[in-house]
């Protein structure tokens, strides 16, 4: 995170936070209608979580050498590639 540029990071990060106010206002408001917020997934998602942490070795308490920008701007490239599937995102 060398040579950062504190107002494109703040403007980055203010522009996520508030796309993640709006998503979260989308599942209230459109998902889970009737309160409940149970998910049934076909897959472990703790189970997947656990085998990226030990394939990338990640160390809980250890600071991360992640770029916040780098991974705003991979998670957005990450839901595009999703859309363009034709998996529906909210």
């Amino acid at each position: 995170m060398e040579n950062v540029n504190i107002d494109e990071l703040s403007e980055a990060l203010n522009e996520e936070f508030k796309q993640i106010e709006e998503d979260r206002e989308a599942l209230r408001n459109f998902i889970f209608l009737n309160g409940n917020d149970a998910v049934y997934l076909p897959v472990n998602v703790p189970r997947l979580v656990w085998n990226a942490k030990e394939k990338f070795r990640v160390k809980p308490h250890l600071k991360t050498d992640l770029d916040p920008l780098y991974v705003i701007e991979k998670t957005r490239d990450l839901l595009n590639s999703m859309s363009k599937e034709g998996l529906k995102i909210y």
